[in-house]
């Protein structure tokens, strides 16, 4: 978005996605930082940078006639788990998203973690203090999201990405497994210093790469029994 984006454009666009419906208020999520207080985006590493001044509860809700409230991504699909998901009969829970990059939101005694801006950002925590100090990116997010796992891919050869690369690790391709465990391994690590953080009862692993269960549950489980708190 910019300031040259034309409120009806918005005002239809909204239109066209809820059809007839009496839609008076919506909640969008966002994959970044939110200022909760402030009512705004203030970081998000994958998303084009000029859009974020625009992303803010007034100026979407002058455009589309909405009562807008932007959230943290993986903090209401944290909620959603918690109250109607797989997470539903425990009380903390913890929902960690491995896509594009790695996020998490925190639900401790059935409400929300967070203060005045979204927490639970465990892809910019470092877990490869060695690379870091090298200059590079010893993040989980760094080593462990989906741009991570297709970077490392493409350095050993290989050209799929996303479900194609799924599909090779399925079929047991040796190069894909070991980019793909490597990948699910930092993101695991991340999981487990959560865990330590927060002690959940339960962890749900969702996004476009935590998708692929059964290639990623077992990867997480591993460590979380060897390193994660009994």
């Amino acid at each position: 978005p910019h300031d040259q984006i034309e409120p009806q454009f918005l005002a239809d666009l909204v239109a066209e996605t809820v059809g007839t419906r009496p839609i008076r208020r919506a909640v969008i999520g966002v994959p970044g930082v939110v200022d909760y207080d402030n009512e705004q985006l203030i970081q998000a590493p994958n998303l084009p940078q000029g859009w974020i001044p625009y992303l803010s509860d007034a100026w979407l809700s002058e455009r589309t006639g909405l009562e807008i409230s932007l959230a943290n991504d993986a903090d209401l699909a944290a909620v959603g788990e918690s109250s109607f998901g797989a997470g539903r009969h425990a009380r903390d829970v913890v929902y960690v998203t491995i896509s594009t990059g790695v996020g998490a939101g925190i639900v401790l005694g059935t409400r929300l973690m967070r203060g005045r801006y979204s927490s639970g950002e465990i892809g910019h925590t470092v877990i490869d203090r060695r690379l870091l100090a090298e200059g590079l990116d010893g993040t989980v997010e760094g080593l462990g999201s989906g741009t991570a796992m297709q970077r490392m891919a493409s350095e050993a050869g290989i050209t799929a990405t996303g479900a194609d690369l799924a599909a090779l690790v399925a079929h047991d391709d040796p190069t894909a497994t070991e980019v793909w465990n490597e990948a699910i391994s930092a993101v695991a690590a991340g999981v487990v210093n959560l865990c330590w953080l927060v002690a959940p009862q339960m962890v749900v692993v969702g996004g476009g790469v935590g998708m692929n269960a059964d290639l990623v549950l077992p990867v997480i489980r591993g460590l979380v029994a060897a390193e994660g708190p009994n």
